[in-house]
C-alpha cells in the first residue's frame, strides 16, 4: 500500500510537495478508514479548477503506467512549464507486510539537444537495492552487485529487470502486483488506465457476466440491475431494444414492471456508475489502488458517500484516492481530517498542498463550512479573488 508521495517539477508542481498517507493523532473513523499499520485507506483532494488536483493522481499513476503499462516514450508534457529546473522528481514510499520500499525517479533534460534520461534509486528497508544514472545501473542482491550499461533512456530499469529477469524479493513482487491491479479512472473523459483490459464494462461482462455487479447493487438497495443479453439474428430476445450487435447491455429497474432500457439511454450518472463498478470491485478484491478523477461527475451526493463508505468498510488492503468538487464529502463522518487535502495554485510557486488535519479542527467542526468560509485559505483558480 502507498504510504507517501513526493512531487517536484512535475506539471503544475514546481517545488517539492510531500503528501503523507499515514494517520495522525485523530481517532475518528479509525476502525473503518485506517489500516492496523497506521496507513490511511484513502484520501480526497479538492480545490479550485486548474489548481493541480488531477496532477496528484497523475503523479501516482505515472509510476504504475511506466512500470507495467505501455511505457511512455515522450515525457516533455510532464515537466513543469514555469520552472527553470529541467527535471521532475517523484518519490514513492510503499509498505508491504513488514517491508518498506522507497523508490525515487527523476527525469532529466541535459545538453543543448535536451537529451532526456532517467535516474532511479530503490531502497528496501533503508538498504540500497538498485541505483541507476542515465544509461548505467547497479543492482545489489544478497550482498552482490551486478552492473549494467546501455540502458534504454525511456524505460525504467526496474521495469526492464522485472520482466527480463524477475526478483526473489517478495516485496518487489508485491509492488508489481499492486501496480498491475491498480486503476486510474477519469470520469469526465471516461478514460480507464490499467494493466488489465477487462475493466471496460462490455469486456468485463463478456468475461465475468453481470452477477457480481448486480450483487453489489442488491446489497446497497439500488433499483437498477444490469443484463448482458446475447441476441440471435432476428433479435427475438430484445424486441424493445435495438439490435446493433450480437450483445446488448441493458438496465432493468426493479421498481417498475416490464421496463428495460439500453445502457446508452440511461442517465449520465447511471452510466458513470456502471463504468466505475468493474474497477471499483476489482481493486477491492485485488488489494490495490483506485484513483478516480472527477469523482463527482453525475453522481448524487448520497451515491458519492455510499461508494466511499462501502470502499472503506470492505477494504482489507485497498486504497482509494479521489478528486472532486463536491464539498459534501468534506465530512468528518466520511473522511478523517488527515485524509483531506486542499490543493491551491500559487503564483510563482505552482501547486501547493494543505492537509486539513494541520489546522487541528475539533471533532465536531463542519469541515465543509470551514472550507467554503475560507478557513483553510482563499482558493484561487481561473479568477484571482484578491483582484476580482
Amino acid at each position: 500500500m502507498l504510504k507517501r508521495v513526493e512531487i517536484e517539477g512535475f506539471k503544475s508542481f514546481k517545488n517539492n510537495v510531500v503528501i503523507d498517507f499515514e494517520k495522525t493523532k485523530y481517532t475518528g473513523l479509525e476502525d473503518t478508514n485506517t489500516f492496523k499499520n497506521g496507513i490511511l485507506k484513502g484520501a480526497v483532494f479538492f480545490g479550485s479548477n486548474a489548481s493541480g488536483k488531477s496532477t496528484v493522481l497523475e503523479a501516482i499513476s505515472f509510476l504504475f503506467e511506466t512500470l507495467v503499462g505501455n511505457a511512455l516514450t515522450r515525457y516533455d508534457h510532464l515537466f513543469c512549464a514555469f520552472s527553470k529546473e529541467e527535471s521532475f522528481k517523484l518519490k514513492y514510499d510503499f509498505v508491504f507486510g513488514t517491508d518498506h520500499i522507497r523508490y525515487e525517479i527523476e527525469r532529466i533534460k541535459s545538453g543543448k539537444k535536451k537529451h532526456q534520461f532517467f535516474v532511479e534509486n530503490l531502497k528496501i528497508n533503508d538498504q540500497i537495492f538498485m541505483e541507476r544514472f542515465e544509461a548505467s545501473a547497479k543492482r545489489i542482491s544478497e550482498g552482490k552487485s551486478t552492473f549494467y550499461s546501455d540502458l534504454d533512456p525511456n524505460v525504467l530499469f526496474l521495469r526492464t529487470e522485472y520482466f527480463n529477469k524477475g526478483f526473489n524479493e517478495k516485496c518487489i513482487k508485491d509492488l508489481f502486483d499492486f501496480a498491475q491491479s491498480s486503476v486510474y479512472l477519469n470520469m469526465f473523459r471516461t478514460r480507464i488506465a490499467a494493466a488489465s483490459n477487462n475493466l471496460e464494462l462490455r469486456r468485463y461482462l463478456e468475461e465475468f457476466g453481470p452477477a457480481r455487479l448486480n450483487k453489489f447493487l442488491e446489497e446497497n438497495n439500488f433499483v437498477h440491475r444490469i443484463e448482458y443479453i446475447k441476441v440471435d439474428t432476428k433479435g427475438k430476445e430484445s424486441t424493445s431494444l435495438s439490435n446493433l450487435s450480437n450483445t446488448i447491455i441493458a438496465i432493468r429497474r426493479t421498481d417498475i414492471d416490464n421496463v428495460m432500457l439500453e445502457y446508452s439511454d440511461e442517465s449520465d450518472g447511471t452510466i458513470n456508475l456502471f463504468n466505475i463498478l468493474p474497477s471499483f470491485l476489482q481493486c477491492l478484491n485485488k488489494g490495490s489502488l483506485l484513483l478516480i478523477d472527477e469523482f463527482c461527475s453525475g453522481f448524487h451526493n448520497e451515491l458519492e458517500e455510499l461508494l466511499i463508505r462501502y470502499f472503506f468498510k470492505k477494504s482489507k488492503k485497498s486504497q482509494i484516492f479521489v478528486v472532486t468538487h463536491s464539498t459534501n464529502v468534506l465530512s468528518n463522518t466520511l473522511f478523517r481530517p488527515d485524509q483531506m487535502f486542499k490543493i491551491d495554485f500559487v503564483k510563482g510557486s505552482g501547486s501547493q498542498m494543505f492537509r486539513i488535519s494541520n489546522s487541528q479542527p475539533r471533532p465536531g467542526q463542519n469541515i465543509e463550512k470551514m472550507y467554503l468560509g475560507n478557513a483553510f485559505g482563499t482558493s484561487k483558480g481561473f479568477i484571482d479573488k484578491d483582484e476580482a
